[in-house]
């Protein structure tokens, strides 16, 4: 890939994706891009006097902002750090977001510490106790953090100065999280690991050439992308290619997902509009025994499980993901965002186009999904030494990185096989803004019943006892987090 192409490219990311973001934004096609080598003043976005943070000048003496983070060395150079300059266009515009904070606020952002992720909840744990106050910033994994914030390990991210999680570069469902006005676990655009785990579809753009199939960016657009057309067009596509009777890899599908993947199959929960239970007045009710999340559930296992075109691996993860679309053999595929990134992609021969999980009907009234369990979620350290700093930095690093990392993330995938247009970028943005981020799904913690769902898909005979078995377990369990809220 060309560097002058990557820099166009992610040129026409930002003004599309200013253009298509909520709350009234703008295009804007004078944002700047930086490039290796860049001056600090070159990184700051321009033209733009609407959409940006609110924090004041401030000056920090050149205080260290230590961020303890989930992952290893690999995972701060993909998704957060850089030490220079190299010619690689994340790690440059990693290298620059740096650079602009640092000369914003007078701070020392220094390497990220990169541990596995129950190590980081220990040592999160080990600072609460000993009161050292040695990290800024814990960014940890969802489902972990949740657990570690009953425990009293953070601080309250409403009470963090500077900090507006209304704003567009914070997922906003996260204050569907609050009890009361405690908001523990934030949702921000400065956290790759969460946009790269969003669930998506993917479309083999050859292959809907050869069986027909039509505008599919245009369905999105106009809300007509439903499970309905999913499930026939999906129908269309099997051959046996080894022809030994037997649905195996190899053979051409319509639809690959994976049953398995409990966090996968939660996706499809809540883009056909269900849910697990609501949170209201800070009590808890279980729905997901409701008739409407029942049949969903049957139509994910029919989907999945019926459908002439489909195929479930009976396994998970991104290892198998990263192969299973660029084999070519497969029409649609459930994937995450970051999966566009892997090699594979980048050497598969048909082109391909990015699409948000379709919704169950017409009358349904947003595309949903979710983002996998395992991605980082942003957590204030009770102990922080100075929250201010904190609330200051992390609104200017999501706003930042709503402007500029983002986009040139998305778009360096987009890249792959020719998806450069503005629509591309378009259904990038829509699916970002689709993601749901609710209280049961935040706070599962592999206690409630996201990591159950793989099972009953896999057996829809035995949905409706499954559910109504666990439910007063599940019920337990959340009506807990929300007495160590509240303190009962």
């Amino acid at each position: 890939m060309k560097k002058a192409l990557c820099i166009m490219l992610a040129l026409l990311m930002l003004t599309s994706v200013i253009g298509c973001a909520e709350k009234g934004n703008t295009d804007d096609s004078s944002a700047a891009i930086t490039t290796p080598g860049a001056s600090v003043d070159d990184t700051v976005p321009a033209g733009d006097t609407e959409l940006k943070d609110s924090v004041p000048t401030l000056n920090f003496g050149g205080e260290e902002f230590v961020i303890l983070m989930q992952g290893d060395a690999d995972d701060i150079r993909d998704t957060m750090w850089a030490e220079s300059v190299s010619g690689d266009y994340l790690e440059d515009a990693f290298f620059n977001r740096q650079l602009y904070i640092e000369s914003r606020f007078n701070v020392a952002f220094i390497k990220p510490i990169a541990k596995e992720f129950n190590q980081v909840s220990s040592m999160l744990g080990a600072d609460f106790s000993s009161g050292d106050g040695a990290y800024s910033l814990v960014m940890n994994q969802m489902y972990r953090s949740g657990a570690d914030a009953i425990k009293g390990w953070c601080s309250n991210w409403n009470d963090i100065p500077y900090v507006n999680p209304k704003n567009p570069w914070y997922n906003a469902a996260t204050l569907d999280c609050s009890i009361g006005n405690k908001l523990y676990l934030l949702v921000s655009d400065f956290s790759l690991s969460y946009i790269g785990q969003i669930w998506m579809i993917l479309l083999n753009r050859d292959m809907a050439d050869d069986y027909n199939i039509p505008d599919l960016y245009a369905m999105a657009k106009d809300g007509s992308w439903t499970l309905e057309k999913l499930n026939e067009y999906a129908s269309l596509v099997y051959e046996d290619n080894n022809k030994d009777g037997k649905k195996n890899l190899g053979d051409t599908f319509g639809f690959y997902t994976s049953v398995k993947s409990g966090c996968e199959m939660a996706a499809w929960l809540y883009a056909f509009g269900g849910d697990i239970g609501t949170l209201n007045d800070n009590e808890f009710t279980i729905t997901l025994d409701s008739e409407k999340n029942i049949d969903i559930l049957n139509k994910i296992s029919e989907l999945a499980l019926k459908n002439p075109g489909s195929y479930d691996s009976g396994s998970q993860g991104s290892d198998l993901r990263r192969t299973i679309f660029p084999s070519g053999n497969f029409l649609f595929a459930t994937a995450q965002i970051r999966d566009v990134l892997f090699p594979e992609f980048r050497s598969m021969e048909d082109k391909f186009s990015v699409l948000p999980l379709p919704k169950l009907n017409a009358d349904q009234a947003d595309y949903v999904t979710v983002c996998d369990g395992g991605a980082s979620v942003l957590t204030a350290p009770y102990n922080c030494s100075n929250k201010e700093m904190l609330g200051a930095l992390v609104e200017a690093l999501s706003w930042y990185s709503y402007k500029e990392i983002v986009p040139l993330y998305t778009g360096i995938g987009l890249e792959n096989k020719g998806v450069r247009d503005a629509e591309g970028a378009e259904m990038m943005r829509k699916i970002i803004d689709s993601v749901r981020i609710d209280f049961a799904y935040m706070y599962d913690n592999s206690q409630g019943f996201v990591m159950q769902l793989a099972s009953m898909v896999a057996s829809p005979s035995t949905i409706s006892s499954s559910v109504r078995v666990g439910s007063k377990v599940k019920q337990k369990y959340y009506d807990g987090i929300i007495a160590a809220y509240v303190g009962e």
